[in-house]
């Protein structure tokens, strides 16, 4: 028997508008005033995002680790060669983040998913345990490959 199962699914934000107290959102009940504030604004969330330009620059800073939680078929499709990067699937991923893992806890973060609907989820996993120094690509591996930079980070 299963005791806990967790779901990332992007359905919830509209389910949540229309019968909140259906919803369990990060391991409680909603209501309609819980929305505005457990919910991460737009504002908020791009605030934490960088386009693919901006995120290579940050590479470059030795002081982040770059996190990869993409599928091992998407990394399959287009292996990156980046310097401290780790692949993570992203359930494992946020489970180091809610155990405060010094795997993640040791350096500040980039993370990349593959079209960028997945880090939606890890930020508010990230803020709720305090998080600091982390950005997402904006867009994920989609946008990377569609601005045209290599495995490497380099522009074709």
């Amino acid at each position: 028997m299963i005791d806990t199962v967790r779901v990332f699914d992007s359905g919830i934000f509209s389910l949540a508008e229309e019968a909140p107290e259906k919803v369990e959102f990060l391991g409680s009940i909603l209501s309609h005033s819980d929305i505005e504030k457990k919910f991460i604004s737009e504002e908020e969330f791009k605030s934490r995002t960088l386009t693919t330009v901006d995120f290579i620059d940050k590479i470059l800073d030795e002081s982040y680790l770059v996190i990869d939680v993409r599928d091992i078929s998407q990394r399959e499709d287009f292996e990156l060669e980046l310097p401290r990067l780790q692949h993570y699937l992203v359930d494992r991923f946020a489970n180091l983040l809610r155990a405060r893992s010094r795997k993640v806890t040791r350096k500040k973060l980039l993370i990349i998913d593959n079209v960028g609907s997945q880090i939606r989820w890890l930020d508010y996993i990230m803020q709720e345990k305090g998080y600091k120094g982390y950005y997402f690509l904006a867009g994920g591996m989609l946008q990377w490959r569609l601005d045209e930079y290599d495995e490497q980070g380099i522009l074709d």
